[in-house]
C-alpha cells in the first residue's frame, strides 16, 4: 500500500511516542476532571434514559427494535467509539477549544488506566458522556425527523454506544474481583470489551484496538486507523457521524421495515356496470 498511496502520516512521530519511565508516570498525580455537567443533573439525565426505556419495552414487541437493527447498533456503536477515541488520542486535539479538554482525559488515561477508570467509578464515568448525548439528541431533532423510530434509533445508541463504551472500558480494566460473572461471559463472546484485547491498546504508540464498546470493529477498523491514519480525515468521519447519524439510521430502517398496503384492486370497466344493470 506504500507504493499506492505514498509517504502515509504516522499518528505520532518518534519525538511523540513517550519516553517517561515508570517512576516519573507514578510520580504524577492523577486528577479525576469533572464532567462539565453538575451530578445532580446528571442524575436526572439518566433517570430520564431509564425511564424511556422501561417505557418502550412496556409499550409491547410492536414498539421493540428488530433484532438486525438492534445487532447493527451494538457494532456501529464500536465503530463511532473507535472514531471517536482515534481522533481524541491525537496529540492536535489538545488545542482544539472545548474538544481539547475531553482529549486530555483521554490521553491521561493511557498513564493511569486503573485510577481513571476503576477509582473513578462507573457512574461518574457514565456522567462523563452526559454532554455529548445531548450534542447527539440535538443532532437527531435537527437533522431526523421526528417519528417513533428516530426515538428508538436515539435510545438504541445512548445505551450501547454513551453507556455501553464506558460499562465495556470500565471492566476491561477492572480487577478480577469486581467483574460480575455475567460480565465475564460477555467479555469472552465480544459483546463487552475483553480485558486482554484491549490492554494492546494501552502500548505505546497507543495506535490499534481503538474500539471500547466490544473491540469488534478493531478487527477492521485498525489497519485504516492505524496504517493509513490523517488527524484531518478521521476528525471529519467523527463530525460527519455525529451530525448524521441517527437521522440516516432512522430512514434506512424505516425503509427497511415499512410495509406498504396492498393495493386496491382496479375499477371494474362500465361494461361490466352495464351488465350488472340490465342482468
Amino acid at each position: 500500500y506504500i507504493t499506492i498511496f505514498g509517504s502515509l502520516p504516522r499518528r505520532r512521530s518518534q519525538e511523540d511516542t513517550p519516553t517517561t519511565s515508570a517512576s516519573q508516570t507514578n510520580n504524577k498525580k492523577f486528577v479525576n476532571p469533572h464532567p462539565g455537567v453538575p451530578r445532580k443533573l446528571c442524575a436526572v439525565h439518566h433517570g430520564i434514559s431509564a425511564l424511556a426505556i422501561v417505557a418502550a419495552i412496556l409499550s409491547g414487541p410492536l414498539y421493540w427494535p428488530t433484532f438486525a437493527l438492534t445487532t447493527f447498533t451494538i457494532l456501529y456503536s464500536d465503530i463511532y467509539s473507535a472514531i471517536l477515541h482515534c481522533s481524541l488520542d491525537d496529540k492536535r486535539c489538545l488545542s482544539i477549544p472545548i474538544i481539547g479538554t475531553v482529549a486530555k482525559g483521554f490521553q491521561d488515561h493511557h498513564d493511569f488506566p486503573i485510577a481513571s477508570t476503576q477509582g473513578k467509578g462507573l457512574y461518574w464515568l457514565m456522567c462523563d458522556t452526559v454532554r455529548i448525548q445531548w450534542i447527539i439528541m440535538a443532532c437527531a431533532l435537527m437533522f431526523g425527523r421526528w417519528r417513533y423510530n428516530l426515538f428508538l434509533v436515539l435510545m438504541l445508541k445512548q445505551v450501547f454506544c454513551a453507556y455501553g463504551t464506558q460499562v465495556g472500558h470500565y471492566y476491561a480494566h477492572a480487577t478480577p474481583d469486581r467483574i460480575p460473572g455475567v460480565v465475564r461471559v460477555l467479555q469472552r463472546m465480544h459483546l463487552l470489551l475483553p480485558p486482554a484485547h484491549h490492554w494492546q491498546h494501552h502500548k505505546a504508540p497507543y495506535e490499534c484496538n481503538f474500539g471500547i464498546v466490544n473491540g469488534l470493529s478493531n478487527f477492521f477498523l485498525n489497519f485504516p486507523l492505524r496504517d493509513l491514519y490523517k488527524f484531518e480525515v478521521v476528525m471529519v468521519a467523527w463530525a460527519v457521524l455525529t451530525l448524521f447519524d441517527i437521522a440516516i439510521i432512522e430512514r434506512v430502517y424505516t425503509a427497511l421495515t415499512t410495509t406498504h398496503p396492498p393495493r386496491a384492486p382496479p375499477a371494474p370497466a362500465i361494461s361490466n356496470h352495464l351488465f350488472n344493470y340490465f342482468y
